[in-house]
């Protein structure tokens, strides 16, 4: 709350001597403006999280809950890529950071098809009672799935079908890990965290269990750990770069 009143009074000072710019509040270009979207993240999970669960309105309307609960997912894989990777929303334009942030938002979404597939059915209401979770909510297969991904990625820049890097091919796989993890967060709290063999989610290895406050404490623990090793590398790389003064060259 410090933090966002802060935030207020210094925009509300800008206004008075006229320094005002309409999108100052979408230029995440501070510590306190970053602070202030993880408070909306944390009041938007919330909010929902208890909307979702409880049901105060329309209690029956399963399609309704399943849009809210997948548009939540998509939310958070969203946030937390932009408070994790881009330095402000200026940024957002630049490179492919706009196309990552949309691979994060969904594949925090789209992994919820494969209940559909699970359950060999096109209806909601048997999509969301098989007796199993996909193989998609299982940690193990996400986990076998980004390994995959990143070598398909170097196998095709070998053999010149791709023209990428190092470092873009692990903010692919990076990308779609942030939104199948946080989608799997969300999950762990009702249901604990699946580990299984390869494969399907029959062979259970292991069912760990993750409290409500936990879960909150993971998201926020993916969006630090992102931050750190995209922003801030970045920037001590920046700073530490040698730049020669030529002027200072005999010729």
């Amino acid at each position: 709350c410090c933090v966002f009143g802060g935030f207020l009074e210094g925009a509300w000072m800008e206004c008075e001597q006229g320094k005002w710019n309409v999108w100052r509040l979408l230029l995440l270009t501070t510590v306190e403006e970053n602070v202030v979207l993880l408070l909306l993240l944390l009041c938007w999970v919330l909010l929902m999280d208890y909307f979702i669960q409880h049901r105060p309105i329309w209690p029956t309307w399963t399609l309704f809950y399943a849009i809210c609960d997948s548009g939540t997912h998509g939310f958070v894989g969203f946030t937390l890529w932009l408070l994790g990777t881009i330095d402000g929303w200026q940024q957002l334009w630049k490179g492919a950071n706009l196309q990552l942030l949309i691979l994060a938002t969904l594949s925090s979404t789209l992994i919820d098809v494969d209940h559909f597939f699970h359950a060999n059915s096109i209806q909601l209401k048997n999509a969301i009672r098989t007796p199993t979770r996909p193989p998609l909510h299982s940690m193990t297969n996400v986990l076998a799935l980004l390994v995959m991904v990143y070598i398909v990625l170097v196998v095709l820049t070998v053999y010149h079908c791709l023209s990428m890097k190092r470092e873009p091919r692990i903010r692919v796989v990076a990308a779609m890990g942030t939104g199948l993890f946080s989608h799997l967060t969300r999950d762990a709290w009702r249901r604990g965290f699946l580990f299984t063999g390869f494969g399907g989610t029959d062979d259970v290895l292991a069912i760990v269990p993750v409290s409500y406050p936990m879960y909150i404490v993971i998201l926020f623990c993916i969006g630090i750990a992102l931050h750190l090793a995209f922003v801030k590398s970045l920037k001590i790389t920046k700073s530490i770069t040698f730049t020669p003064n030529v002027s200072s060259i005999p010729v």
